[in-house]
């Protein structure tokens, strides 16, 4: 009768393996990223926060999006919000039904920073130029075009707050990937 010794080890996703004894520096198949845990009720919450500021900006730019200077900028703006409304829809969808976090979630939180960034200042820039020419002009429904005006800069200013928390969250992700990979 042939004795053999076993190891016996345990991988987070709950799988427990057996290894002959001299074979303990045998690495899982599985990389590390499959493991990322964190705390699910804060990723919603930021990521519903940043879904709620993103629909406020398409509302608000909707309203005063005539007013705005260029198709290029137009386009961006509308293009930033969409995907922006999409993708953390899905995104807290996984949450909730339990997928892990995604490395590629650190990429995404920065350049939707840079994006909405850009965004808030091309829409900052447009406000100011219509309100330099409405100090130069007289129309007869310049009360109308102030408003929509004023959406537009409330729109750019939510933009420009939701890059900040798109910037933090990239900054938080890093940071939990990082330790994570750091202990392993």
């Amino acid at each position: 009768m042939i004795t053999t010794m076993a190891t016996r080890m345990e991988f987070p996703n709950s799988r427990t393996i057996l290894l002959h004894d001299g074979m303990q520096n045998i690495h899982s198949s599985h990389s590390t990223r499959h493991y990322l845990q964190r705390n699910r009720n804060i990723t919603i919450a930021v990521k519903f926060l940043q879904l709620l500021l993103a629909i406020a900006c398409l509302v608000l730019f909707s309203s005063g999006d005539q007013l705005y200077s260029g198709v290029v900028r137009t386009s961006l703006a509308y293009g930033t919000f969409g995907a922006y409304i999409i993708i953390p829809t899905l995104l807290i969808a996984g949450f909730i039904i339990g997928e892990e976090s995604p490395i590629l979630l650190v990429g995404y939180n920065l350049f939707g920073a840079v994006l909405f960034s850009i965004v808030g200042a091309f829409g900052i820039d447009s406000w100011w130029r219509v309100q330099m020419d409405l100090d130069h002009t007289s129309v007869p429904n310049m009360a109308e075009i102030q408003h929509l005006n004023d959406l537009k800069l409330i729109s750019s200013i939510l933009s420009l707050v939701n890059a900040v928390f798109y910037a933090a969250d990239s900054v938080v992700e890093g940071i939990f990937i990082r330790e994570v990979y750091r202990r392993n």
